[in-house]
């Protein structure tokens, strides 16, 4: 039973590291780019960012999650995508604590009652309140 496990995770490690070389030469986004679909995309760019916080790569990684809600804002991925580019600019520490807090205010403007309502809240009161 334990070695059907290790299988398994072995096969899915290198389906993701094997999607991340083709990410890394730009044949998949090439592609994606030249033919949107408003179905098929958002999920494969939604992946692809999941793909690239998996390598700790969140710089790409938040480069396609932004790419949902500004391309797909309607997308059932939309949602989900503004919270988790919102958690690597948090991450990331590339902004100063008060644009950190515009953004998080963005994604309550575009879903007031999204998926992540209270988690954006909490994070906007510890940022304003914070040192």
């Amino acid at each position: 039973m334990f070695n059907r496990y290790v299988i398994f995770l072995t096969i899915v490690c290198a389906a993701i590291w094997g999607f991340h070389r083709e990410l890394v030469n730009g044949d998949v986004l090439q592609y994606i780019d030249a033919h949107p679909h408003p179905i098929y995309t958002p999920p494969v760019l939604y992946y692809t960012g999941v793909t690239y916080g998996l390598f700790q790569d969140l710089e790409d990684a938040a480069t396609y999650y932004i790419r949902i809600t500004e391309k797909f804002p309607t997308s059932a991925y939309a949602d989900d995508a503004m919270y988790e580019y919102l958690q690597t600019l948090d991450n990331r520490m590339v902004l100063p604590r008060r644009l950190l807090g515009d953004e998080y205010e963005k994604y309550l403007d575009k879903f007031p009652h999204g998926n992540h309502e209270q988690m954006v809240r909490n994070r906007i009161s510890m940022i304003r309140t914070g040192p």
